[in-house]
Formats: structure tokens, sequence, C-alpha cells
């Protein structure tokens, strides 16, 4: 039994660990869209959290290289694997050809 709820912790700490990688690479990929930094902040159960909202203003738009949208791609790429657990074949096609200028 004491093996078993190991094994659940051990899965719980390896969840958060993707979770927490899928965040980030979901913040590199607004940065990328809007060139703005966000945080994310955690909140944990029964926390109050005290909310400030600040009025959104429409991002200045951020010109895109090819390099630019590469970089998207392959970000959202790492993500779609991570949750797949392959790498996606179709994924790369679709880079290429964003890099050649055709998509």
């Amino acid at each position: 039994m004491a093996l078993f709820l190991s094994n659940l912790q051990e899965m719980d700490k390896e969840r958060n660990k993707m979770a927490e990688k899928i965040l980030n690479l979901s913040l590199e990929i607004i940065y990328l869209v809007t060139g703005e930094d966000y945080t994310v902040i955690k909140k944990m159960p029964g926390e109050s959290v005290e909310r400030t909202y600040i009025p959104i203003t429409m991002p200045h738009p951020v010109l895109h290289d090819g390099s630019s949208k590469q970089k998207i791609l392959d970000v959202t790429n790492k993500i779609l694997e991570m949750l797949s657990g392959e790498v996606s074949a179709a994924g790369n096609a679709v880079s290429r050809d964003v890099a050649r200028g055709s998509a």
C-alpha cells in the first residue's frame, strides 16, 4: 500500500512539472505574439487573492518575421508533444512550410 501511495505522489510531481513547463511555454508564445511579458500567480486552495483590475489596452502589434513565426510553431509543437507523448511529423511539416514562406 505504501508503494502505491509513493507512486501516486511521484505521478503528481511529474504532472505538476509538466503543467509548469506547459504554462511557461504558453507564456513564451504570448510574449512572441504580443511583445509583452505576463506573470502567472498560483492560488492555493483556500487562499484569497485580491485582484487588481487594470484596463486592458490593445497591445502594439508585433511584426512577425519568419523566425518569430517559426519560433511560435516550435514552441506550440513542444506543447503538443508533451501532451501527446509523441513527436509530431505533421507539425514538423507545417514548420518547414512556414520557414519556406508557403504557409
